[in-house]
């Protein structure tokens, strides 16, 4: 069992939807003059679409979307044999939970207990955003389209919320990037002192994150960001005189 290419296939089937659905919610907070039914409808697409494959609405047509999603209902013949193996009652939350680490359970298939280990984070992981969506899902569903604007923009923030706390949660690296497209003469980057001295990146001598000041564990200090190309004032190792003059000058304000 290859557990490094299984979490990344988790990590590239959930990280773009997320980040999609966290810009989008983002920015229909910050429009004054939102368009209820357009998101509303545009939520219920982007909650629906990772959990589209676990969803059985032929045993129950006329189910609430709270029935299709989180309550267990018989399964339908169109289900593969690895879903069978959960059981013959399961609900497309625990399929969407299991969908990675179904064959691990099957009575046949040993699990050292470092692999069962890994079997449980991967689990946990699909539960909390399987849950997540589930709930936006079935939260959009039944929302009223023609509800009061402060009604939809509190259902918004409340969306919102969810939505970053379960990116911080998870951790991802891949939340780690630029908001913006960076120009031609840019770079997309991390802080990098002091290694963006010698890089040549930013403008002025560069500082060390937090600048003296108490902040060095906002995360708002560490986001990438566009950080432009300037000409190098010095390389290192130091080959004049110049050069060492410099440096001496650069460490009084690192």
């Amino acid at each position: 069992m290859n557990w490094n290419t299984l979490a990344r296939d988790v990590v590239e089937e959930w990280a773009g939807r997320t980040m999609q659905l966290r810009a989008f919610l983002g920015n229909a907070s910050a429009d004054a003059s939102v368009n209820a039914t357009e998101t509303i409808l545009a939520v219920r697409r982007l909650a629906y679409s990772p959990l589209n494959p676990y969803m059985d609405t032929t045993s129950a047509p006329d189910s609430t979307a709270w029935t299709s999603f989180f309550e267990a209902s018989p399964m339908s013949a169109g289900w593969s044999v690895p879903f069978v193996t959960l059981g013959t009652n399961t609900s497309a939350l625990e399929r969407c939970k299991y969908a990675a680490t179904t064959v691990t359970h099957r009575s046949g298939v040993r699990l050292t207990p470092q692999e069962e280990l890994l079997r449980v984070s991967v689990e946990t992981v699909l539960s909390r955003l399987c849950s997540d969506y589930g709930s936006m899902f079935v939260e959009s569903m039944e929302a009223d389209e023609h509800a009061p604007i402060d009604s939809i923009k509190a259902l918004i923030a409340g969306w919102e919320d969810r939505v970053v706390a379960l990116m911080e949660w998870l951790d991802w690296t891949e939340w780690l990037r630029c908001d913006q497209v960076c120009a031609s003469d840019s770079v997309c980057s991390m802080p990098l002192w002091p290694v963006s001295m010698w890089m040549g990146l930013g403008g002025g001598m560069p500082r060390r994150p937090g600048g003296g000041r108490d902040d060095s564990d906002n995360p708002e200090v560490w986001k990438p960001r566009c950080v432009p190309f300037r000409v190098q004032q010095f390389g290192w190792p130091p080959r004049r005189n110049a050069d060492l003059e410099l440096l001496l000058a650069a460490r009084h304000v690192l």
